[in-house]
């Protein structure tokens, strides 16, 4: 939309009536729908297929040893172990380092003992 200098139309202008009119052309007939050929594409593998055997089984070796190491939570020996050019492994949401799943299941352990152990205080 193109007008001066951004200018507001008046409050009391009345709303403009546009007509739509039909132009001459070389279009398709009336009633003769457009041909439409529908293609499919190939945009890769999904998480959900890496979680197949069978399509992991028929992967190159260097992809099968790098998604060994993602599924170990090793980021940088899957990165190095992916051939060519690739960007960077990153982190995505729910990944955790193994240390940090052992401090928390250690952390779990002894709140267990503990509350075990106060149990058995109170009802001895």
């Amino acid at each position: 939309m193109t007008g001066d200098d951004d200018k507001e139309p008046p409050a009391d202008a009345a709303p403009r009536v546009v007509h739509l009119q039909a132009l001459p052309g070389e279009g398709q007939p009336p009633g003769t729908p457009p041909e439409v050929r529908l293609r499919r594409e190939f945009k890769g593998l999904t998480a959900a297929d890496l979680e197949r055997d069978d399509v992991v089984a028929r992967l190159p070796g260097q992809i099968r040893s790098a998604l060994r190491h993602l599924r170990r939570g090793d980021l940088a020996a899957a990165e190095r172990a992916l051939p060519g050019e690739f960007p960077p492994v990153l982190a995505g949401p729910g990944h955790r380092p193994a240390a940090a799943r052992r401090q928390a299941a250690a952390v779990v352990v002894l709140a267990l003992v503990a509350a075990a152990a106060i149990a058995y205080w109170l009802i001895a």
